[in-house]
């Protein structure tokens, strides 16, 4: 009764007007509403007009006011930058929690699974969301993934609703309280409030739903020995789609961090998921250029054969649905490369009927390469060519090799042994076989990079080709038909006619 009377009476002293004049956070408003009216007023009156940060004075202050009250556990809401004030009940919590979930709009399944953590844990999750908002595209999925690895910490799995680290009491419900699960989070669609029913009390939520009237919080329940809490009318996530979440969560971060091209994309989607994670955790900051180290190190392993063929779907494993959004992102992202490479229908069709992750590889090595390709169109529909034959096979090489495929072998084996970094490896990839192989074979122990030494001849070779006229070397056309090509180009240049030229 005195808490709230006490909070009628900070009514008086017009917390909005002092939030608006000091630009005061909830945290600090939050923490004025757990003291005393006269020891509110005597804080915001030692507030200076020259104080930088008055919402971290205010709580500092209450802090130092009520030093005997401690939060409910150690990482009491850590995520809000100082937390609910000192002694916040479990009712508080909830009311904090399913303030913050309309906040930020998170969806269902979000809300379901952020109801199977600890109440502690579930209000910093929220305020890490809240403060990185701003750098989250997907808040939803940031919750959902949030809480599917506080699910499988094996510490938070030990500590129980009890809190991490042993702290705090949320087994038990505090007397009285017959309040249940904000709206929302009790399998009541999100934004759409409960019945109202007379003689209940209405919180910021309105009544609680009729099913939960008189039960203890789900907050609050005790785990069954069987597995964590679940929320009413939300099913539990098959531990297949948690390790699908987790999954799906690391590569999206290891993507947007390296800010990976198509090809590289295109690429992993064709290698298993812990082997495409496994590439991506390798990656540091030595790495010049990220998206071709991907490629490249993607393509050795699908190629090789020892994983398999291609991964059918190229979804990186993910669940049913997740997976069906995804590529229907990758569908348009394909459509969006057509529509701006300009090709004609010929090289678009064979795109179409590759799988996407094929497309999209060829396509990113085209836009790579568009300074140095001249017919777009020919380029995509020879690539295209090229994986249907790789399709046809399995997807990895015969077990004959052609000459070709050894004089690749071979490549791979010299650049392995220079130690060539991913730059100077995408730059082999440039150019035809036989001028990678002899680039490589001319090379010595005692050369001081191998790795700048083969990117300047590389780029040289690329110059000496644009001179005399004729396009850069197709990585696509085999040794005969680049020289062939290259000839045709110094014969234009050189004025020789035409019968001479097929002579």
């Amino acid at each position: 009764f005195a808490y709230t009377a006490a909070k009628k009476l900070l009514g008086s002293l017009n917390l909005e007007d002092a939030k608006r004049k000091f630009d005061l956070d909830e945290t600090a408003i939050a923490s004025l509403s757990s003291v005393l009216p006269s020891e509110a007023r005597e804080i915001l009156d030692s507030i200076d007009d020259g104080l930088r940060n008055p919402s971290a004075f205010v709580t500092a202050q209450v802090r130092r006011m009520r030093p005997e009250s401690a939060p409910l556990a150690p990482h009491a809401g850590r995520g809000l930058g100082g937390g609910l004030p000192p002694g916040a009940s479990v009712r508080e919590m909830e009311e904090e929690a399913e303030s913050l979930i309309r906040q930020l709009g998170l969806d269902e399944r979000a809300a379901g699974v952020l109801h199977e953590v600890p109440l502690p844990r579930a209000i910093d999750i929220l305020g890490e969301l809240r403060r990185n908002r701003n750098n989250v595209r997907n808040p939803s999925a940031y919750v959902f993934n949030a809480c599917v690895k506080e699910i499988n910490n094996p510490a938070a799995k030990a500590a129980g609703l009890g809190g991490l680290d042993g702290g705090g009491a949320f087994g038990q419900p505090l007397p009285g309280m017959t309040f249940g699960a904000p709206a929302g989070m009790a399998g009541l669609p999100l934004g759409m409030p409960p019945p109202t029913m007379p003689g209940l009390p209405q919180g910021p939520a309105g009544a609680p739903p009729q099913s939960m009237v008189g039960q203890v919080p789900s907050w609050a329940q005790a785990p069954p020995a069987s597995g964590p809490v679940m929320a009413p009318g939300m099913p539990a996530p098959a531990s297949s789609e948690v390790d699908a979440a987790a999954r799906k969560a690391e590569v999206e971060r290891a993507i947007e961090k390296w800010n990976l091209d198509e090809t590289a994309l295109g690429a992993l989607l064709q290698i298993p998921a812990d082997q495409a994670l496994e590439i991506l955790n390798s990656l540091d900051a030595g790495v010049r250029n990220p998206s071709a180290f991907v490629t490249t190190a993607a393509r050795k392993r699908s190629e090789t054969g020892a994983l398999g063929p291609p991964v059918a779907g190229g979804s990186l494993g993910m669940a049913d649905g997740d997976a069906a959004d995804f590529r229907r992102s990758l569908q348009e992202q394909v459509e969006n490369l057509i529509r701006r490479s300009e090709l004609d229908e010929k090289a678009a069709g064979l795109l179409r009927e590759l799988p996407l992750e094929g497309a999209l590889e060829i396509l990113g090595e085209l836009q790579r390469k568009w300074e140095q390709v001249r017919n777009p169109s020919a380029y995509v529909f020879n690539a295209g060519v090229k994986f249907q034959e790789k399709l046809a096979h399995g997807g990895r090489p015969s077990q004959a090799p052609n000459p070709a495929a050894r004089r690749a072998q071979h490549v791979e084996a010299l650049a392995a042994r220079l130690r060539l970094d991913a730059d100077a490896v995408h730059a082999l990839h440039t150019v035809p076989l036989e001028a990678a192989a002899g680039i490589l074979e001319q090379m010595h122990d005692g050369l001081g990079d191998p790795s700048d030494f083969v990117r300047r001849t590389v780029e040289r070779i690329h110059q000496q080709a644009a001179g005399f006229g004729g396009p850069a070397p197709d990585p696509y056309a085999s040794g005969e038909q680049a020289l062939a090509q290259r000839a045709e180009g110094m014969a234009r240049e050189l004025g020789v006619d035409e019968n001479s030229l097929a002579a």
